[in-house]
This record gives C-alpha cells, structure tokens and sequence, in this order.
C-alpha cells in the first residue's frame, strides 16, 4: 500500500503563531498545576479550631481557587487548540483540526460544492453534521497553486466543475502569484 503526501493548507495561523501559543498554553498550564498545589499545601492546614466562620473562610477561598482553577485551565487550553489546528488534505481524505476537535470528510463520497461567490469549498459528510470550508481566496490571499491542484485532483470526477475552476484558480495562482494566506 502507497502511503499518500499530506499536504497541509495554508490556511490559519502561521507557523510561529502556532508554535508561540503552544508554548503558552503550556506554560500556563504550569501555572494551574502550580494553583492546586499551592491550594493543596496552605488550605487545609490554615483551618482554625473548626467553627463556623472556620468553614465559611474555607468555601470563600475555595471558591476563589477554584475560579482562578478554571479561568486558567480555559486559557490554556485555548492556547494549546491553537497551536495545534490546522488543514490537512491526505489522498481523498481533508482533516481539519481544532483544539481537540477533529472534522474528517472524505472528497470523493461527501458533498463538494462552491458557494455563490466561488471563493470557499464547502464540502459535508453524507448523513452527518461534519461540515468543513475551505477560503480559497479571501480578499488578496489566496491559497498557493499546489494546494489548489492537489485539492482539484482528491475531488476526482464527481465533482468536474468545482475541479475545474480550482484549477482554473492554480493556472491563475501561478501565472499571477498573489500574497499567500499564513
């Protein structure tokens, strides 16, 4: 069995953005692990003789960690789903990943189709929500002609026009290269 190229679309963040966010997100996942830690050590041994007031400050401080717990797990994982998201096109098969959310369409057995201004595929899963678009010009970027080609060739032949014009786009990509999307 040939393996096929992935090819990831240069669609998104570029590849310092992605990498600085990774980076982030994980430094500020240090600091939760720091958070609960320090709530672990000093908590539980600053509660008093056990009255009342002893288990009031006990929920209010609680209740701090516990916001300052999730405004930090939220930021850090939005960190990290940006340093991982991406396009990618292997064979027949266009993935996309966000955060740890992963959509997979396969080009050949989905529905491929333009939308009114031909600059995005929109491309959805038979029977299922999975829906995925593609810009394939957004303004002055547009995605380089390679892309656009090996796009037009993992559609195949059920979809002829949306091929067409994605080659027409790459003959036009390379004849007049225009900024690429990051």
């Amino acid at each position: 069995m040939v393996r096929r190229a992935r090819v990831r679309l240069s669609l998104g963040r570029s590849l310092g953005v992605r990498r600085s966010a990774r980076a982030l997100g994980i430094a500020v996942l240090a600091v939760l692990v720091l958070l609960v830690l320090l709530y672990a050590v000093t908590v539980p041994r600053n509660i008093g003789d056990g009255g009342w007031t002893d288990g009031l400050v006990f929920v209010l401080i609680t209740g701090l960690f516990a916001v300052a717990w999730y405004a930090t797990g939220a930021l850090a994982y939005a960190l990290i789903g940006a340093g991982v998201s991406g396009t990618w096109l292997r064979g027949t098969r266009l993935r996309r990943r966000a955060g740890v959310r992963r959509t997979t369409i396969d080009l050949r057995t989905g529905d491929v189709r333009l939308d009114e201004d031909r600059t995005t595929l929109i491309a959805t899963q038979p029977g299922g929500p999975a829906r995925l678009e593609i810009p394939l010009r957004a303004g002055r970027l547009t995605l380089p002609a390679d892309q656009l080609t090996a796009l037009a060739d993992a559609l195949g032949d059920g979809f002829r026009d949306v091929a067409d014009h994605l080659r027409t786009l790459a003959a036009q990509e390379a004849a007049d290269p225009r900024p690429r999307s990051t």
